[in-house]
């Protein structure tokens, strides 16, 4: 509908909604973690549900990894600070249903062993 409307607006049709890079930083930086969470607890339940998660004797696989993260190093127009050069990503992940179960930012000299600790709380009963 948005299309027609600015095709109506222009005299050729031509007329199309776009986005810029600016406009997509903008957005970016409006996006709310805790709705992102939510947004991939539910993808994971109804793949789950779906059956589309393997099981294995009845558990659910899942694996752990810690990733050195390098963010582009830019001033954060929300926070107003610079990101660390050097982070780790900590991730809980599915394998065979390609899905992230948790994944966490941590600092350059935490270790891999207490990530996993702390992410402990996002398993379930069957989850081995």
């Amino acid at each position: 509908m948005l299309d027609s409307f600015f095709g109506s607006l222009s005299v050729d049709g031509d007329w199309q909604r776009g986005i810029t890079d600016r406009g997509f930083a903008q957005a970016r930086d409006k996006l709310s973690w805790t709705c992102l969470e939510h947004l991939n607890t539910f993808v994971v339940k109804t793949a789950d549900a779906l059956g589309l998660v393997p099981r294995w004797h009845g558990l659910r696989l899942v694996a752990g990894d810690a990733s050195v993260l390098m963010p582009a190093i830019r001033p954060c127009f929300t926070t107003r600070f610079h990101a660390q050069a050097d982070q780790r990503l900590f991730v809980l992940y599915l394998p065979g249903a390609e899905l992230t179960l948790h994944a966490s930012v941590h600092g350059a000299d935490g270790a891999e062993r207490q990530m996993l600790f702390e992410s402990l709380l996002c398993l379930g009963p069957d989850d081995v």
